[in-house]
């Protein structure tokens, strides 16, 4: 099984979180197949409403995720996504670019091990003129600058 979370744009406004759910998880549908659909939970009591969507990884009879999420399915899914919410009137903008802001996306086992944490660390101390990183690099630099 294979679990897809949905989070409700910020601009989205609270009377239409329902149809953006309901919407989303009817592309869902469609996309990997109704049957394939195990369960859809709309969590409404965290900081930002989400659904979580199991699906089951059927392809041609067999039960494999790696035939369902490939590349191309990652590459693809949130644009097909946003498309099929505007066909159908929800005014959802949900490619809001956060991906390439951090860099890229991480696997679940990187998010677990802090990777991401540890990039977005980085990412700060390197817009920081004072931060370790800069101070450590200087001082390399200056020290190659010296022995030439």
């Amino acid at each position: 099984m294979s679990e897809v979370i949905v989070t409700a744009p910020k601009d989205l406004p609270a009377d239409q979180h329902r149809d953006f759910f309901t919407t989303t998880v009817d592309f869902m549908s469609e996309k990997f197949g109704n049957r394939n659909i195990i369960a859809a939970h709309v969590h409404l009591d965290e900081s930002t409403p989400h659904v979580h969507i199991d699906i089951m990884n059927e392809f041609q009879g067999r039960i494999n995720a790696h035939e369902i999420w490939t590349r191309s399915t990652y590459r693809t899914l949130h644009p097909e996504l946003q498309q099929y919410l505007n066909e159908h009137g929800i005014q959802a903008n949900i490619l809001t670019g956060i991906t390439k802001q951090q860099g890229r996306a991480y696997t679940v086992r990187e998010l677990k091990a802090g990777v991401r944490d540890r990039d977005i660390q980085l990412q700060r101390e390197k817009a920081n003129p004072f931060s370790r990183y800069n101070r450590e690099r200087n001082a390399t630099r200056e020290i190659e600058r010296r022995t030439q």
